[in-house]
């Protein structure tokens, strides 16, 4: 198999990432390509191994060893039922075919095309090499994670958190008009639709979400001094502007247990080892290779062209 074609089937997978659940996949369909579909461009046909071909696409076969290559970005419910694998390989199909036609319309020459594919390339032997050199170090056992846990044990404590909504405004009179509409019995979140002047909270509301007394500092104290959910703060400013503030509800404090970070920490150490290791590869790579920064021709990049 061609590294080309074994470069298209990792582009191919990347845009599968989030495949149908098991219970979307559709039946079984006739594969036979019909006579008026594109013929698969051969420069990147599949090679068969030896094996049988799954399927045929413009008469060019798909090979069993090209459909386990494809195969492996989706989860082991789709590869362990027939229905699974024949909807994965409608899928394999269906980018082939438009693979096709987007190499007659000439775009695999397009300059954004190559640029990302080249981009990919350079990811792709990032991460081979450094699974290569790690194939074994980036292990962490679940003992390892236990002596983490236990040695670092105020990365688990969880602190008492409060769920608020908000509204920001521009003025306190605005602000003080407000508030006299919800005590009147106005939905705090309608309101918050209707007028507040944050752009990432209006559409929900105002709901800000679950935050400690560390986090937003400027609305924090006043979320934790209001007594009881519904509760609604009088004006508070900020560099902002000014708020109205709304206890959604109180969330007590949670010391999290082994068993419910375990997995996730087990990942997290696995991920700082790959950190690490990728970190003194490029210590000792740039202590052994000549690197020079051309500063005025980096400075000139932000300059725009005589004439412009």
């Amino acid at each position: 198999m061609s590294l080309e074609r074994i470069l298209w089937l990792f582009l191919l997978a990347a845009l599968t990432a989030c495949p149908a659940k098991e219970d979307e996949v559709p039946a079984a369909t006739d594969t036979k390509p019909q006579a008026s579909a594109p013929a698969v461009d051969d420069s990147t046909a599949a090679v068969d191994l030896g094996g049988n071909a799954v399927a045929e696409v413009g008469g060019l076969p798909i090979s069993t060893e090209e459909f386990r290559l494809y195969l492996e970005s989706y989860p082991a419910r789709m590869k362990e039922s027939v229905q699974g694998r024949e909807h994965v390989l409608q899928s394999l199909i269906e980018h082939l075919l438009l693979q096709s036609e987007a190499k007659r319309l000439g775009l695999d020459r397009d300059t954004e095309f190559l640029r990302k594919v080249d981009n990919y390339r350079r990811n792709l032997l990032n991460n081979l090499l450094l699974d290569r050199i790690g194939a074994e170090g980036f292990t962490v056992t679940e003992a390892e994670a236990q002596a983490y846990f236990d040695a670092h044990p105020e990365e688990f404590d969880r602190p008492e958190r409060v769920h608020a909504r908000h509204i920001l405004l521009d003025n306190k009179k605005t602000a003080s008009d407000l508030l006299a509409q919800i005590r009147a019995g106005k939905s705090f979140e309608r309101l918050a639709r209707e007028h507040s002047r944050d752009a990432a909270t209006r559409g929900r509301g105002g709901d800000l979400g679950a935050f400690s007394r560390t986090q937003r500092p400027e609305l924090a104290k006043v979320a934790f001094a209001l007594a009881k959910p519904g509760a609604v703060s009088g004006p508070t400013q900020s560099k902002r502007g000014f708020h109205l503030i709304q206890l959604v509800r109180r969330i007590a404090p949670v010391k999290e247990s082994f068993a419910q970070v375990g997995e996730g920490l087990i990942s997290r150490l696995r991920a700082r080892k790959r950190q690490d290791a990728k970190n003194t590869l490029l210590k000792k790579l740039r202590a052994d290779t000549p690197i020079k920064i051309h500063q005025p021709a980096l400075e000139a990049m932000a300059q725009p062209a005589a004439g412009q």
